[in-house]
């Protein structure tokens, strides 16, 4: 084969290249775009098992609804979007913490929980107001309602709560405190009387603040 049609050869099989690469373009590009729809979706579906969407907004006062901790700040109990829920035997539904993200206190809205599986886990109230069990946080894991010297509690009169849950990840997160310079606290509504109960408590429409 002389060099002149080497020349020839070499030239016609890049033109063929050229052309096999022009006509597979719009397919590779499809590809991509099938593979970018896929992602967004994956990552929207993501996005909605991490936030409580269309979640019910509890029985929490909508004003005394903080508690707190030394380390990540406000725990929301009635926020934008989520909230608990206290019933006699358990407390289900989601909270929020500023610089955590959500909190969701059950697996689901149907206590007693068992605490025993992936499936059957959340806090639970034994009738009298004494909490147990865990709520579960993405970013900072369990939170135990019922640990080793103190509990969290609620008021089955007041429907005010009290006490100490514990992560082992943030440390201790305080339901209450009375003094004036740090004032918060948590106030379950399922009592009938609200006027009553903050008149009989010294509970005001103050919400967290510092004086």
């Amino acid at each position: 084969m002389t060099e002149s049609r080497i020349q020839k050869t070499a030239a016609g099989s890049r033109t063929v290249t050229g052309r096999r690469l022009m006509r597979l373009a719009p397919f590779r590009n499809l590809k991509f775009l099938k593979f970018l729809t896929a992602l967004v979706f994956l990552t929207g579906l993501a996005a909605w098992g991490l936030q409580p969407a269309f979640a019910s907004e509890g029985n929490i006062d909508s004003t005394n609804k903080y508690a707190w901790n030394e380390n990540v700040g406000w725990q929301n109990f009635r926020p934008t979007h989520g909230g608990a829920t206290v019933e006699d035997s358990g407390v289900y539904g989601y909270v929020w913490l500023e610089n955590i993200g959500w909190v969701r206190l059950a697996y689901d809205s149907n206590p007693p929980y068992e605490n025993t599986s992936s499936t059957n886990w959340g806090v639970n109230n034994d009738g009298s107001g004494n909490l147990s069990g865990y709520a579960w946080s993405e970013n900072t894991g369990w939170i135990n309602f019922n640990p080793t010297h103190s509990q969290v509690t609620v008021s089955t009169s007041t429907g005010e709560f009290d006490g100490y849950a514990w992560s082992e990840n943030l440390g201790w997160i305080h339901f209450k405190n009375a003094s004036c310079l740090q004032r918060y606290d948590v106030l379950a509504l399922f009592i009938n009387n609200l006027k009553e109960c903050r008149r009989h408590s010294g509970l005001r429409d103050l919400g967290p603040w510092l004086g």
